[in-house]
């Protein structure tokens, strides 16, 4: 009841945030639109569970503001912003404070780390349909910076790449929309894989 209670003075605003951090987390993937329907109430509950915490679907303050308070923690830390590249034709949330740009090569864009991250990112847009993305496919696997171990999954319309040694972590995904594809490829260095989990749902 105290639970509900906290939660019924919440602003529109309030609830989009809580459902922001759950996506942030993996745990909500419909639309945020600030009301707590059976879906939001579902994550909430999976959240609670991930947490130890009852799985009532509704959080009570602390657990809110402890959801909330990570997230936002998250965004200072790593810096997420939008980033436009209308030369490439590509919109995508990067991580200004770990990568910076470094250069075009179409059709990549690259981003170097920066700080010290031990992060690499490369964005991807051509134009093409399926066969140009099964092209990229075979093209980013030959990669001598991509892990030869580790899932891969090449689907109509999209594909995954997963690639993992002592040295170095891979995570590319492109998918076909609107006549072009669009993708990137993440390297990293596995000492933060830790962060990288947190990074790649925003990517």
């Amino acid at each position: 009841d105290e639970a509900r209670a906290s939660e019924a003075i919440l602003s529109r605003e309030d609830r989009a945030l809580v459902q922001t951090a759950m996506a942030w987390y993996g745990f909500y993937d419909a639309k945020v639109d600030g009301s707590f329907g059976k879906g939001t109430r579902q994550s909430m509950a999976a959240w609670q569970t991930a947490f130890g915490y009852e799985a009532t679907g509704v959080l009570t303050s602390v657990q809110r503001a402890t959801l909330v308070g990570n997230y936002q923690a998250d965004q200072a830390e790593f810096g997420f912003e939008t980033i436009t590249e209308p030369e490439a034709g590509i919109e995508i949330a990067l991580p200004s404070a770990m990568v910076s740009f470094d250069r075009y090569e179409p059709p990549f864009v690259h981003y170097e780390e920066k700080n010290g991250s031990k992060l690499r990112l490369i964005l991807i847009s051509e134009p093409g349909d399926q066969a140009a993305l099964a092209g990229l496919y075979d093209v980013l696997q030959s990669l001598d910076a991509v892990p030869a171990t580790g899932d891969r999954t090449l689907e109509d319309g999209r594909f995954t790449i997963n690639g993992t040694n002592e040295k170095m972590s891979a995570f590319a995904y492109a998918a076909t929309s609107k006549g072009a594809v669009k993708g990137f490829l993440a390297l990293w260095d596995p000492a933060i894989s830790a962060k990288m989990l947190r990074v790649l749902p925003a990517l």
